[in-house]
């Protein structure tokens, strides 16, 4: 049931974008076409994915918050009523900050072009 209605919010989400946004280029897009010069035929190809992917991020983004949350829900029914204010004092301070080498997140290459 979860999944069909992940599944609706998409397709309610792509139609929507596409019926009153159809003229707007997603951001990313924008600076693409600034920096890179794209040609008016890679413009909407660009764009087509771009939306693509943003929807299906977004129904990615919703669902882990509501595993998250229904993870909390069984954390809290494991502890006992002490323990789960001292959980919630803890989850509600700031992570420690990891070193800076270990943040360091490197893009995956671009395939070759053909």
């Amino acid at each position: 049931m979860k999944l069909l209605q992940t599944a609706l919010f998409v397709v309610a989400g792509v139609l929507a974008s596409t019926a009153i946004g159809a003229d707007v280029l997603d951001p990313g897009v924008q600076v693409l076409k600034e920096s890179l010069s794209l040609t008016e035929k890679q413009i909407p190809e660009l764009d087509k994915i771009f939306k693509e992917f943003g929807a299906k991020r977004e129904a990615q983004f919703k669902e882990r918050r509501e595993l998250y949350r229904k993870m909390q829900e069984q954390i809290a029914a494991v502890l006992t009523k002490e323990q789960a204010r001292k959980y919630e004092n803890m989850r509600s301070q700031p992570p420690p900050h990891p070193k800076e080498e270990e943040t360091r997140r490197e893009s995956p290459p671009l395939p070759a072009a053909e």
